[in-house]
């Protein structure tokens, strides 16, 4: 379900990613030497978290030392923490990204300060910047929920607020088959009678919501459901064939 989100952001920039953030410029390749521009380009290994990209092993001859480009990004206004990502070709650009779902210690920033600014590997010019406010919803929305999820948007209130919820859902678990147990008959493995009360159609609608946003939990219900209508065939079916 993530993925599918993550593409429907994509595809539809106007209330998801930017189409800056996902196809980014280019260096200017004039700006390399006419007798080295057909060399293979280094080769670089990926080590990407949250669709952060991709960071070179090697340096091209020519690319911009980091400590220059560093000087760069300070004069236009970037402060730390940022990540820098090395380019992957001749053609790419300085990724200088500051998010709010790094997942480093330390690293991270508040999702208003989210921001992603490209520079020339070469010259280390400013190209172009991805701000939050550039965001579509579904883009806002991942900024949020990911670090609140993961527990460090708003430091150790958030982790507790987290802790409070895993707790809540372990006792709404330990509770249910607690009431399980003691509405079933006693020394029988069968299950507990049915209750007469009708489901309501607000908590079908809950739980269909939370089955669509946790696909897992999802499936589990598909299951649960199929089984129950398996069982019911069952015990219709049970005194037909006794009489036979």
């Amino acid at each position: 379900m993530g993925n599918f989100i993550y593409t429907a952001a994509q595809e539809n920039p106007s209330f998801g990613i930017p189409l800056l953030q996902q196809q980014p410029p280019t260096s200017d390749m004039s700006e390399i030497p006419w007798a080295t521009r057909q060399e293979e380009a280094p080769s670089s290994s990926k080590h990407a978290h949250h669709g952060m990209g991709a960071a070179s092993t090697s340096r091209n001859e020519h690319q911009l030392e980091v400590a220059s480009l560093q000087q760069q990004i300070e004069a236009n206004g970037i402060t730390k923490p940022y990540a820098i990502i090395y380019p992957t070709s001749d053609e790419g650009v300085f990724t200088v990204a500051k998010s709010s779902n790094t997942g480093v210690t330390g690293l991270d920033v508040s999702p208003y300060d989210e921001a992603t600014m490209y520079f020339d590997q070469y010259s280390g010019d400013f190209i172009s910047k991805v701000s939050y406010s550039d965001y579509g919803i579904l883009a806002k929305w991942f900024t949020w929920g990911i670090p609140l999820h993961e527990g460090h948007l708003f430091g150790w209130p958030n982790k507790l607020i987290n802790l409070l919820v895993c707790v809540a859902f372990l006792g709404v678990i330990f509770w249910g088959f607690r009431t399980w147990l003691l509405r079933k008959k006693k020394g029988l493995l069968s299950a507990p009678p049915q209750l007469s009360q009708k489901i309501s159609i607000p908590f079908i609608v809950i739980i269909v919501l939370l089955g669509v946003m946790m696909p897992l939990f999802g499936l589990s219900l598909i299951l649960v459901v199929l089984v129950e209508f398996v069982m019911k065939a069952m015990n219709k079916n049970k005194p037909t064939n006794e009489m036979n």
